[in-house]
């Protein structure tokens, strides 16, 4: 990932080491070293009994200096796991600079996927922002085209942000009240998701309590609620199941499959009241919650007004047409 690349084959996976690693680097893999090649200031090494799993796991970090990255499996191991691959990567691309940790590469990907890796091994935020810009450069007497250059620097003491359990706090320009607002802390056991500058890692997992608030607060009963990266229907069949008519878009068929199924068991659910009582249910009319046939706000009797909604949906989007998408 720091110093290392694949040959024109996509089939020898080689690596360089500094001449004042090398030693290092032997005792703690020479199992692995084959054929070694000396260059300026560096051994140039192809790997050997490498495992299908490793390399299946190095045939998908990328190809080319711009283009490297950190596949998933590798961003969601173990604490201490982490602190391994973090302190190899920085072995080839990192230094230290009064304090501070600082990486450079032509691949910003790969910072984010590093950065996610200090937020877990060492509890440290990162910023990672654009260093150099592209130019012409002149390496070993050959003209190349650099790419642009992306850093990150990591520092205990940076002063940016304070990690405090999971909890990340940043420093401000200013604080001005605004009252009171109810604030959602979601956790998921055995979920391993983390975000850094946008990147969603691993699982994202949507409760449906989040979109039913969303839903209410936004829209009214009879409205049309539009996902469009629907994954497995949770908002549609939520807006279904809150008397709205829900659409969802979604690319991967797995996922569009099981979402017409989700959405076939909301509409069981409005058409059939009552059949699963953990689902909190909310009158078209009003969107009051209720428990019960009658509305407790509007007094409109719920199953009627779901039997109109749903006779409404299947005359604009007919059984025939249903039964083909999902085919």
């Amino acid at each position: 990932m720091a110093d290392g690349h694949r040959d024109a084959r996509k089939h020898q996976y080689l690596v360089s080491i500094g001449n004042d690693k090398y030693d290092e680097f032997y005792e703690k893999a020479h199992d692995y070293i084959g054929f070694t090649c000396d260059r300026t200031g560096c051994k140039q090494i192809g790997l050997i009994n490498l495992s299908n799993e490793a390399r299946d796991f190095l045939s998908r970090c990328g190809n080319g200096a711009s283009d490297k990255k950190i596949p998933y499996e590798g961003i969601s191991l173990c604490k201490e796991k982490s602190e391994s691959l973090l302190s190899g990567y920085l072995s080839g691309d990192g230094c230290i600079v009064n304090g501070k940790i600082y990486a450079n590469s032509a691949s910003r990907s790969l910072l984010l996927s590093i950065a996610i890796l200090f937020r877990r091994a060492r509890s440290i935020s990162c910023p990672v922002y654009a260093g150099r810009a592209p130019k012409i450069s002149t390496i070993e007497g050959r003209t190349v085209h650099c790419s642009q250059e992306w850093v990150l620097t990591a520092s205990p003491n940076y002063g940016f942000n304070l990690i405090d359990g999971d909890d990340e706090w940043k420093k401000v320009k200013s604080i001005k009240p605004c009252g009171k607002s109810d604030v959602w802390s979601i956790q998921v056991d055995q979920d391993a998701s983390y975000t850094a500058e946008g990147c969603i890692v691993k699982n994202c997992p949507l409760q449906l309590d989040v979109i039913e608030r969303c839903i209410n607060l936004w829209t009214n009963p009879g409205d049309i609620v539009l996902d469009p990266f629907a994954g497995i229907g949770s908002v549609p069949y939520q807006a279904v199941l809150m008397g709205r008519r829900g659409i969802g878009v979604e690319l991967k068929d797995s996922y569009y499959i099981q979402a017409a199924k989700n959405l076939e068991n909301a509409e069981n659910k409005v058409n059939e009241f009552g059949a699963d009582t953990n689902v909190r249910m909310r009158c078209p009319k009003c969107g009051a919650k209720v428990e019960e046939d009658i509305c407790p706000v509007c007094g409109s009797k719920i199953d009627e007004l779901y039997k109109t909604i749903a006779e409404e949906s299947s005359s604009t989007y007919g059984d025939e047409e249903y039964d083909e998408e999902i085919e």
